[in-house]
């Protein structure tokens, strides 16, 4: 795991537009702004996939996915694994799809609540996508 104050140093980072997985290239498509998203989560196992990586884990769920980068990161410590992730922001179905096709991701599109319903998602640059109340 990558320390916080070695990500608060880095200078300059460039999203790649390719990772490799298991031995094999594949597209990564992520917009600008998610530098910081891919270095904690990807590079720095935020999530502490390593820990637990010799386990037998055969679902994941990935509620507020993104644009996928835990489902990718989650892809890379188990390959054989059913990955879902859950989006309710179309703003970013173009990155989701494209990680989704590339990382054998399955997604739905629809939010996670303790109760069935509907809400709207104000997705204005400035709220980020958060639930309008």
């Amino acid at each position: 795991m990558i320390d916080q104050g070695y990500v608060s140093g880095i200078i300059s980072f460039q999203l790649p537009d390719r990772i490799k997985v298991h031995g094999k290239s594949k597209p990564l498509k992520l917009p600008e702004g998610k530098e910081k998203m891919f270095i904690e989560i990807f590079l720095g196992d935020e999530y502490w996939l390593d820990r637990i990586a010799n386990e037998d884990i055969d679902n994941i769920v990935d509620v507020g996915a993104n644009v996928g980068v835990f489902g990718i990161t989650a892809r890379s410590f188990f390959p054989e694994a059913s990955i879902t992730c859950y989006e309710p922001n179309f703003l970013l179905k173009e990155y989701l799809d494209s990680n989704a096709e590339a990382f054998d991701l399955t997604i739905q599109y629809s939010a996670v609540g303790s109760k069935k319903g509907h809400g709207r998602l104000d997705d204005t640059e400035c709220n980020h996508g958060e639930i309008a109340r």
